[in-house]
């Protein structure tokens, strides 16, 4: 079954699995949210974050709370996604989490953030805004520069 993708712009307050960047550049994977929805009236959309390998058909389940669309390397095997993190000092806000689907691994960052609206991903650099609709601010993410929390593998798909 071959999907077909619509061309949008989308935000974290409306995307879904059938926009193009759910689609990774060379088609081989795509991003998915199961149960996607508003955690509040008027807020950014969240969802069980999965990936699919479309050559397999086989999807991993990532993590439980994630919400805006991805943004992928131009090497067609590395996405990065914002997630859910509650924190216990901090209260709710976002982390940026990067599959790497040639490592088999997931990685999350230490940064929080309140809204990410994530745009171009070239080299070790992720460009965006940081909460889009309230005092916006931009988003330029090393991933060499900045720590991570954490990693994990991925279950083989």
């Amino acid at each position: 079954m071959e999907l077909k993708h619509k061309e949008t712009f989308p935000t974290p307050w409306d995307f879904s699995n059938v926009d193009k960047s759910m689609l990774s550049p060379l088609g081989n994977y795509t991003i998915e949210y199961g149960n996607l929805n508003e955690f509040g009236q008027g807020s950014p959309l969240q969802g069980v974050l999965y990936v699919k390998n479309l050559k397999s058909g086989k999807k991993a389940k990532i993590f439980e709370l994630a919400g805006g669309p991805p943004i992928w390397s131009k090497n067609d095997d590395i996405a990065a996604v914002p997630i859910w993190w509650r924190g216990c000092l901090y209260g709710k806000g976002q982390k940026l989490l990067v599959i790497n689907l040639q490592a088999n691994e997931f990685i999350i960052y230490k940064n929080t953030f309140r809204v990410l609206h994530l745009k171009t991903f070239e080299g070790n650099i992720i460009t965006g805004e940081d909460s889009p609709k309230h005092k916006p601010s931009p988003l330029n993410f090393d991933l060499l520069e900045n720590k991570a929390m954490f990693k994990k593998l991925i279950p083989a798909f």
